[in-house]
């Protein structure tokens, strides 16, 4: 939050990059992911290895997100999810970063049926509300560096916990695909 509040105070809040992605549950129960990146740069670090100089960007990174994916016949999820990341950029491009996300989910159950007063079976709409938090790793490549495109790609594997619902909340694990474009 700290770090939040010192970028805002620095400059005016412009997101750097926004982007799309694939996102699946087990990599099989479709969805997508929307987000925007709001970069603080650190000093990049450079490196001198056998006479040749070789730069690492490095920054934090605030993502919001806004997503969905679709579990048949069991659930459809509709998420906020900010995160925060510590990413790496190498002199070739490849991407490295990490970190943690924490925010809302709300399930919707879509095959639920009650008995209505008069004793008939009705169907009925019913949905869980929890709270979520996450841990990931990604994977990519920024084209920026090296061929002047200003779009990255990456490949993030990550993995969820959400409350309440069970005494030790639930637990997912999702893969995500993405590309985002730099402003």
């Amino acid at each position: 939050l700290a770090l939040l509040h010192y970028s805002i105070g620095q400059s005016q809040i412009k997101p750097s990059g926004i982007g799309i992605s694939y996102f699946a549950e087990v990599g099989t129960h479709p969805g997508f992911r929307l987000f925007a990146d709001f970069e603080k740069n650190l000093n990049p670090k450079v490196k001198n290895r056998k006479g040749l100089e070789k730069t690492i960007q490095r920054s934090f990174v605030l993502r919001p997100t806004l997503g969905y994916f679709h579990h048949k016949a069991y659930q459809n999820s509709f998420f906020v999810l900010p995160e925060l990341d510590y990413q790496r950029v190498n002199h070739k491009g490849t991407l490295f970063s990490y970190g943690i996300g924490m925010g809302y989910m709300r399930s919707q159950i879509p095959q639920v049926y009650q008995l209505n007063e008069s004793g008939e079976v009705e169907k009925t709409r019913t949905g869980h509300n929890r709270f979520a938090t996450n841990i990931h790793l990604a994977f990519g490549k920024d084209l920026s560096v090296r061929k002047s495109l200003p779009i990255s790609w990456m490949i993030k594997p990550q993995y969820w916990r959400t409350f309440p619902n069970t005494k030790g909340g639930i637990a997912y694990f999702f893969l995500e695909a993405g590309i985002a474009y730099h402003l």
